[in-house]
């Protein structure tokens, strides 16, 4: 597993300045249809930015991954990692940076949910995941699953955040699946999110989605989470 620790920062030295308030408003994705039961229990949080990172950035923490060294990309089997390339095949460098974490939650913290299950959102995980994919990989069906810190914060990930560094390959979406029921035959629908350079995707942990093959040409992606602290305590009943 290749990492580096956050000091000096490499990745944030690539960044320049940035307003937040010039980005667009945020595009929803329209996955209630897609997911009635996930529906009724209220929004669902997916969405995109557009331009978050320019495309010189996106190429300085290409290269800053690629000095780094990529390694097969192992699937977590939940007390260890397994290389499993029939259900996920990309290359993955991971680059542990605190103040690039700061900086990528300076840009998005306008349009993250300030609070998630009653939990109070603190930031976003230092630890980044560049993904690197080549024609044929691709990343089967699944959920992200949480990180909790084992420091005894409490704080735990709940949302997933995912850069685009490139947006010249072709496949390769990230790609939303519906609720399939028990026995059905039908083609499953997908609402696909294409990479496009310096676009983030935000979407909260248990939506099933898929890192479709790369038909031709290289997609870089970096997938971090968002954190949230220990749940607000609830306020207490005054007794007459």
């Amino acid at each position: 597993m290749a990492a580096i620790s956050n000091s000096p920062s490499s990745l944030a030295r690539g960044l320049g300045r940035f307003d937040a308030k010039a980005l667009a408003p945020p595009e929803v994705l329209p996955l209630a249809e897609l997911l009635p039961r996930r529906a009724q229990l209220g929004p669902i949080l997916a969405f995109t930015l557009q331009q978050v990172f320019t495309e010189k950035e996106c190429l300085a923490l290409i290269q800053a991954s690629e000095n780094q060294g990529y390694v097969p990309a192992k699937v977590n089997m939940g007390s260890h990692e397994e290389l499993i390339p029939e259900y996920r095949k990309s290359l993955r460098c991971i680059i542990d940076d605190h103040e690039f974490a700061r900086k990528v939650f300076e840009r998005v913290a306008p349009f993250v949910p300030a609070t998630y299950a009653n939990r109070p959102v603190v930031g976003i995980n230092e630890r980044f995941r560049f993904l690197k994919y080549l024609p044929g990989d691709c990343f089967m069906p699944h959920y992200d699953g949480e990180y909790r810190r084992p420091d005894g914060s409490g704080e735990v990930s709940k949302v997933t955040i995912q850069i685009y560094l490139n947006g010249d390959c072709i496949g390769g979406e990230t790609s939303f699946l519906e609720e399939k029921m028990g026995g059905s035959t039908q083609p499953v629908k997908a609402v696909r999110v294409n990479p496009t350079t310096g676009q983030v995707l935000i979407f909260e942990h248990p939506l099933l989605h898929e890192g479709s093959p790369v038909i031709d040409g290289v997609k870089y992606a970096i997938r971090s989470d968002i954190m949230y602290g220990p749940p607000a305590p609830h306020p207490k009943l005054h007794q007459k």
